[in-house]
């Protein structure tokens, strides 16, 4: 080709190497370009990722504050009162589970938390259980319920002993005794 333009001697291998110094050259900005951009594209994809694990650190953070309990026992002690009145544990193991399903309490817990609302007499009922029954909440409330003449007889006798009190309307007095049934 350098012979063409009418290269020869000198002139031609100055020429010669002059092409080989600009291809060299050349080949050189090209293998620059490529590495300015695959560090270009290796940033993107490190910005990506750190975007990503922020956005995981978020949602994580999110689903635990959404994934808790709405009322742990741990954070919300019972409102009601101790069992005192024996006469009408069935009502009272009634409002303990209404209260405990309002607070968003697993049946698990329900246990320890009855037991810490239980003296005297109930105390000593549940006491006397084994520890794996102890453990059963629905095996508590059958004890309680049991020895409290809460079942079948006892709520007969109930029923048949209801008086309406003297400042009740009819329908309250009603709806009071269809608790026994």
């Amino acid at each position: 080709m350098g012979a063409k333009l009418g290269k020869s001697g000198d002139d031609l291998a100055a020429w010669v190497e002059d092409k080989v110094r600009q291809d060299i050259e050349r080949n050189d900005r090209q293998i620059e370009r490529e590495e300015r951009e695959s560090q270009g594209q290796l940033k993107c994809k490190k910005l990506e990722m750190e975007t990503q694990l922020k956005k995981i650190e978020l949602e994580s953070k999110h689903n635990v504050a959404t994934a808790t309990p709405k009322q742990g026992y741990g954070t919300q002690k019972p409102k009601i009162p101790l069992l005192s009145d024996l006469s009408q544990v069935d009502l009272y193991i009634e409002r303990f589970e209404r209260h405990a399903a309002a607070f968003g309490w697993h049946e698990s817990e329900w246990v320890s938390c009855l037991a810490n609302l239980l003296q005297d007499e109930s105390l000593s009922v549940f006491l006397s259980l084994s520890p794996t029954e102890s453990a059963d909440y629905q095996s508590v409330k059958r004890v309680l319920l049991r020895r409290f003449n809460c079942d079948r007889n006892g709520f007969r006798l109930k029923f048949l002993s209801v008086k309406p009190q003297a400042d009740e309307d009819f329908g309250t007095f009603i709806n009071r005794a269809k608790q026994y049934f």
